[in-house]
């Protein structure tokens, strides 16, 4: 087993994290708004102006109730049994 490898579950408990912070990105500082944009970048998930983008072209509501557009199932970033990235 490889010392430097982070087990996958490990992963997908920071990138539900990085998710959940997402809701908290009002009350952030803009160098927080920032680094938190560039970890989801690093975790294929989507910054907050990709987030708006899916909000504006679905709706809230369809966001939230986990119906992301083609755009990012095709990009990988999404999978459609868990809204996580692949």
């Amino acid at each position: 087993m490889n010392k430097n490898k982070i087990p996958t579950h490990v992963i997908y408990r920071v990138r539900k994290l990085v998710d959940d912070l997402f809701w908290e990105y009002d009350r952030l500082s803009s160098s927080g708004k920032a680094q938190l944009d560039e970890i989801a970048t690093h975790l294929n998930l989507p910054t907050q102006a990709e987030i708006q983008e899916i909000i504006e072209e679905k709706g809230a509501y369809n966001y939230l109730k986990g119906e992301i557009n083609e755009k990012w199932k095709q990009k990988n970033l999404w999978t459609s049994t868990n809204g996580m990235g692949t």
